[in-house]
């Protein structure tokens, strides 16, 4: 009797989203996938432009990814993915080569822009004590400057940068006391998509810290190279600006796209309009970005294809916008619960 091939289960990234997704196969379903990550060859990933601060992100994932692959039992591809056929299912390369799937997984992850210029430093990861660490050196003892902390109109990872600015004022009131710290944000409050605990529990942790929160706030970069905020133009000359990048979607021919190149997919973490291939992380049109909800849509996706693979006591459950793992924790905020679980319908 001929054996049945397993499917093949081809995975674009190699990140947070995409690791979690092969551990969770490898607990699910061991042996019921042939598993393939894709990843661009090293120095063409997106990486910061020249000159720019990226801090360290103290809660990324460091890992060697061929060791976890091997560990995984799958196979590593090198090469940049320029398209996907979705009717030959499979994956054109930069190279000229194809792989072809059964299921397709995209966890490319977004393209950072930096918008504001005039900043003396952005994060491009997660907050962390060493990004607050950064940021009170970066005052060099000028406390008559205000420390800004700029979320810019825009995809953005917000969260982190409220960690940040919460982090930096617990640690300024102490190394740097009389600084004068704010917070711009274009939210009508810090978190405000998330649940109620979310919103009051960041809020009066800002207050502790000293951080004034400027709401409702579109900070842009004008002709001249400074930075002002909204209608009124008030100038961020002076300040010490900390801002975010915006993000883009991956904006990948034959894969369905917002104008701005995210990813739409449905609570299961299948892409919209498109059959056999799903998509995790930040290049997906999920509002939050961040590991925990990557991790999130991963974990969903791989238990679909345990089930499709045959696994009968899998039941899979919609992913989730919560951010359960986070650097305000030991300062008594707890879980941070998403209003909208889940994903919009694909309809």
């Amino acid at each position: 009797m001929p054996s049945v091939r397993p499917p093949s289960v081809v995975v674009v990234g190699g990140g947070p989203a995409a690791t979690e997704l092969g551990f969770v196969l490898r607990e699910h379903a061991p042996g019921a996938v042939a598993l393939t990550y894709v990843v661009p060859p090293p120095g063409a990933s997106a990486r910061p432009m020249p000159g720019v601060e990226a801090f360290s992100e103290a809660r990324r994932r460091a890992h060697d990814l061929p060791t976890v692959v091997s560990a995984l039992g799958a196979r590593l591809r090198s090469g940049r993915v320029v398209s996907v056929d979705g009717d030959r299912h499979r994956v054109q390369l930069a190279d000229g080569g194809v792989v072809p799937y059964d299921l397709l997984v995209l966890a490319p992850g977004a393209r950072a822009r930096r918008v504001l210029d005039s900043a003396a430093l952005t994060l491009y990861g997660d907050a962390g004590p060493m990004a607050a660490d950064r940021v009170i050196a970066e005052l060099h003892g000028d406390h008559r400057r205000p420390l800004s902390f700029v979320v810019p109109p825009g995809v953005t990872r917000a969260p982190s940068l409220y960690e940040l600015a919460v982090l930096a004022g617990l640690e300024a009131r102490a190394r740097a006391p009389g600084a004068r710290l704010r917070l711009f944000t274009p939210e009508p409050a810090p978190l405000s998509t998330f649940e109620r605990g979310a919103r009051t529990g960041i809020a009066d942790l800002l207050e502790e810290a000293g951080v004034a929160v400027v709401p409702s706030a579109s900070v842009f970069e004008a002709l001249d190279g400074r930075a002002r905020v909204g209608a009124v133009r008030t100038l961020l000359g002076d300040d010490h600006l900390v801002a975010l990048p915006v993000l883009e979607g991956p904006a990948l021919p034959g894969v369905p796209t917002t104008p701005d190149g995210f990813i739409p997919i449905d609570d299961h973490g299948a892409v919209c309009g498109l059959e056999d291939v799903f998509a995790a992380g930040d290049g997906t049109t999920c509002p939050v970005k961040h590991v925990d909800v990557a991790c999130s849509q991963a974990s969903t996706i791989a238990d679909v294809i345990a089930a499709r693979a045959g696994v009968e006591e899998i039941l899979p459950g919609p992913w989730s916008a919560d951010i359960l793992e986070h650097q305000l924790d030991e300062h008594g905020l707890g879980p941070l619960r998403h209003d909208r679980l889940g994903a919009a319908s694909c309809r």
